[in-house]
């Protein structure tokens, strides 16, 4: 866990782990929010608790697979931003491309 200061913000920054599997209601308020303001973000339907909690399992799920790694920034308990990194195969190839998804 990293502790960053902006302004008068400190945020929590740290990798999605099993804790997070009970916080499904914080990331459908993160998600819902930035689409209830017109984000410029990939989602653009209000998401459920539940659509939330699938999201969370398999995105712990990949973490421990060391396929992804996803960081959550929190304000106090309030998710404030998440950011992905992925490595993927290229098509006919060993080698390893990696791209990231950042959500803010």
């Amino acid at each position: 866990m990293t502790i960053k200061t902006f302004g008068d913000k400190k945020l929590t920054i740290e990798p999605l782990s099993a804790k997070d599997l009970k916080c499904a209601k914080e990331f459908t308020d993160f998600i819902n929010s930035l689409i209830n303001e017109g984000a410029k973000i990939l989602m653009n339907t209000p998401q459920t608790v539940k659509q939330e909690q699938e999201w969370v399992n398999s995105a712990v799920k990949k973490s421990k697979e060391g396929s992804k790694v996803y960081i959550i920034a929190r304000d106090g308990n309030k998710i404030v931003a998440n950011t992905s990194f992925e490595l993927n195969p290229f098509i006919g190839s060993l080698r390893k491309q990696q791209a990231g998804n950042c959500f803010i």
